[in-house]
């Protein structure tokens, strides 16, 4: 909304802008005939023979005549009273043409009262009697702006009165009223002016006059900053439509800190309008900056104004890596990792955020002139007893922050941590629950897991290990084992499961009851236990159905030996 109201304000004002050239060559053309009504009036002044009484008459009637004339053709390339298209004053018709009416009088009334001075300084006048007349001109000129003052007080009450949403607060209220009652301070000015010009304080009503201008000036000046400043800074702000759709989060975080950076320029410009009006009133605002007071507050503001800018871009730059990486994980297909580093977010970015808030802080205190040893030291000495008898709280805090943040496991995987193996059914940022193949529970703090060892990592190997007799016939039994492997990857139930033929290596072990045959076949992990299951329940079936025979370990003895009553002599 804010973005939408600067962009209306700066358009409006470079449409006025535009104009100018326009107006500019408008005036050119209108003072064509001032150039050439000056040109025949100094010819003709060289020409004619006068007194130099009457000269000095004409002379100053002629450089009224052409002042008043100049004047007027800026006040209607300006207001452009007819002219809508080339007005450069934001106002109604109007207004504008009761406004160049008003302005149109006090112009020639100023002009006729100079002219009228002349004459009477020409004609000999008493010096009392031109001060009398002056004044009374003076006044007749200041009640004429009292009366533009009272029939556009509506008006301008109405172009000053700030708009609904600020009425609702305080300041928006008293604004309002300010508004309203403008008119009142304005014609107690107007009235002061003519009161020190006709007490003759010296340098009074040319200085008051000069103090109004430049204060227009200023705000002029600090309006028109204003709007070039919040032009270039929504520019630099926004981001295109395609990157704008390519990273949201990036534009959502822009326009979020655009509030806050508006008002940041906004009051560096009222500072900066403010320092100029005190200089401008007389008052050495920049004398005091540059003095020890001065400089001590400009560089403790400067100090915490990098320190802010240079904590929120350090909070910044690392959520947004941190949510980059999150794209990336949804972008591959890695959505437990995405949600587990989503659910850390908000842990680092309070981490962070407490320790960039603790450096700010203390960085503000000890620029507005704060000791923050005590505190430094205060800060230590409960972080040390905090540490000490937290210890395995931390402990067991990071090192889940950095087991989850690599992935080491995921509920569902079958891990062995901590010397313990199960199924994992939990993770938290300190602990680790595993369900046992009994059934039982096991809740691991990760300050005791010192190494994790993930059976469910894509990929599980079957492993291939029989033992057939020393009779039976090796290869054979080795070309079985193939061609069992080679019919199961053909099959729907085990083709997506296995990666691999059998990766046979060959006997792996000979001894006097056993031929042990060796290899793997590789699998995904969630298929590695049926393939081995389903592999050995036919190679049972092959070998018995081929008579090849499987190792027998248990050894049979057989003592040989003669018949007891054989070796008894003749019996008497």
């Amino acid at each position: 909304e804010e973005r939408e109201r600067d962009a209306m304000n700066r358009h409006r004002t470079l449409h006025v802008l535009r104009r100018i050239p326009i107006a500019a060559l408008r005036l050119l053309v209108e003072l064509l005939p001032v150039v050439v009504f000056a040109l025949l009036f100094w010819t003709g002044l060289a020409v004619l023979d006068m007194r130099p009484a009457t000269e000095r008459v004409y002379t100053a009637v002629g450089i009224v005549t052409i002042g008043a004339w100049s004047l007027l053709a800026l006040l209607r390339s300006l207001l452009s009273p007819k002219q809508p298209a080339l007005r450069l004053i934001g106002s109604g018709d109007d207004f504008a043409r009761r406004l160049y009416a008003w302005l149109r009088i006090l112009v020639i009334a100023a002009a006729v009262a100079a002219a009228m001075i002349q004459w009477a300084q020409a004609i000999a006048m008493p010096t009392r009697g031109v001060r009398a007349m002056a004044r009374l001109i003076v006044l007749i000129e200041h009640l004429l702006i009292a009366g533009m003052i009272w029939n556009l007080r509506r008006d301008i009450a109405e172009k000053l009165t700030p708009p609904r949403r600020l009425r609702e607060r305080p300041l928006g209220r008293a604004l309002s009223v300010a508004a309203h009652w403008w008119w009142l301070p304005a014609l107690f000015f107007d009235l002061a002016l003519w009161l020190v010009w006709a007490a003759q304080i010296r340098d009074g009503y040319e200085r008051i006059w000069r103090l109004f201008l430049s204060t227009a000036v200023i705000l002029i000046v600090a309006r028109l900053a204003a709007i070039a400043l919040l032009g270039l800074l929504d520019r630099l702000l926004r981001l295109d439509e395609a990157r704008a759709k390519t990273h949201p989060l990036l534009q959502a975080r822009v326009q979020r800190y655009y509030p806050i950076l508006r008002r940041m320029v906004g009051w560096a410009l009222v500072v900066i309008a403010l320092i100029a009006l005190l200089q401008a009133w007389g008052l050495p605002a920049l004398d005091w900056l540059r003095s020890g007071i001065g400089q001590r507050v400009t560089s403790a503001a400067g100090s915490i104004v990098v320190a802010v800018i240079f904590a929120v871009v350090g909070f910044e730059f690392v959520s947004l890596l941190l949510e980059r990486q999150v794209d990336r994980y949804v972008d591959s297909g890695q959505s437990v990792r995405a949600g587990r580093l989503r659910t850390l977010l908000p842990i680092i970015r309070s981490v962070l955020l407490v320790a960039l808030g603790i450096i700010v802080i203390f960085t503000v205190l000890s620029q507005i002139g704060v000791n923050v040893a005590p505190l430094l030291a205060g800060a230590s000495i409960i972080g040390v007893a905090l540490g000490f008898g937290s210890q395995k709280l931390v402990q067991d805090f990071i090192t889940g922050i950095f087991l989850l943040l690599e992935n080491a496991m995921q509920v569902g995987d079958t891990v062995t941590a901590g010397g313990l193996t199960g199924v994992v059914e939990h993770l938290s940022v300190r602990t680790l629950r595993l369900r046992a193949g009994d059934g039982s529970v096991h809740i691991i703090p990760f300050s005791s897991v010192s190494t994790v060892t993930n059976v469910n990592r894509g990929r599980g190997n079957a492993a291939v290990s029989f033992d057939i007799a020393p009779s039976a016939d090796v290869d054979r039994a080795a070309d079985i084992l193939k061609a069992i492997a080679l019919a199961m990857r053909t099959e729907d139930d085990f083709r997506d499961g296995m990666l691999s033929d059998l990766q046979y290596w060959g006997v792996n072990a000979v001894s006097g009851t056993a031929v042990n045959l060796a290899g793997q076949i590789v699998c995904t992990d969630s298929a590695r236990w049926a393939v081995q299951r389903a592999f050995n329940r036919r190679v049972l079936l092959a070998f018995r159905d081929k008579g090849i025979e499987l190792a027998n370990t248990m050894q049979t003895i057989q003592l040989v030996g003669t018949d007891p009553g054989a070796h008894d002599g003749p019996h008497a």
